[in-house]
């Protein structure tokens, strides 16, 4: 193996979008893939940097790894602002031709009269009221960002994706490592307890958070296409 080899990311897709509702979201996730494999660049040139100066690169400096953590939550920022945007934009037409995402609807409303009853009275007396509880079923989705694999489940049922292949629960269940990943180094700084003393960062390695961004990039293609596909 080489002593600097570079982090890539799969190609995306060669067609990600055929409609207007999923262009912005692909756009975002051509974004995000450059960002990541930008800092996969510059990671793999700080690295050939040392080599040239005859520093060994056994060990990742902590600025290196600083570059592993971006990448991670690059990926997953990505993840977050393209899975919004598809609700944002593909969910309105897709709730009058798509049945499957009228059964998240209808579950949403059955969920809000039990839970919010008032907020139930006030939007279904609305004077448009069906313009009102779309909105609400839509911010419900997007106002908050995605912390677990759950949040890809609900994605994945408001749009009104079978929930099977990539999309099925099992599979998705697997981003867990990466929302953990993720969490870790936005809300803690990647700083763990290790007995008394300065707490000390997480290790980050390589492959693993290649591996880690990657996957946060190729499930964010998937939603995309396969949006695309029920427009």
């Amino acid at each position: 193996m080489p002593a600097n080899r570079l982090l890539e990311l799969d190609p995306l897709p060669l067609t990600l979008t055929t409609h207007a509702e999923t262009a912005v979201a692909a756009r975002r996730l051509l974004g995000a893939h450059d960002s990541v494999q930008g800092l996969f660049a510059t990671l793999h040139a700080a690295r050939q940097q040392r080599i040239d100066r005859g520093v060994s690169v056994r060990r990742l400096e902590h600025g290196e790894v600083d570059l592993l953590r971006a990448a991670i939550v690059f990926a997953g920022a990505g993840l977050d602002a393209v899975l919004k945007q598809l609700v944002r934009d593909a969910l309105p037409p897709l709730l009058a031709s798509h049945p499957a995402t009228k059964t998240s609807l209808n579950r949403f409303v059955t969920e809000m009269v039990r839970g919010e009853p008032k907020k139930a009275q006030r939007i279904l007396g609305a004077p448009s009221a069906d313009t009102a509880l779309r909105a609400e079923y839509v911010d419900s989705i997007t106002k908050g960002s995605l912390q677990t694999e759950k949040d890809l489940r609900a994605v994945r049922n408001s749009l009104g994706i079978a929930p099977s292949g990539v999309f099925a629960d099992a599979h998705l269940a697997t981003f867990a490592d990466f929302f953990i990943a993720r969490n870790e180094i936005v809300h803690e700084l990647d700083l763990q307890a290790s007995g008394p003393g300065i707490p000390t960062r997480r290790a980050r390695k390589m492959s693993p958070v290649r591996d880690l961004a990657n996957e946060a990039i190729s499930i964010t293609a998937e939603f995309v296409v396969a949006t695309d596909a029920l427009l």
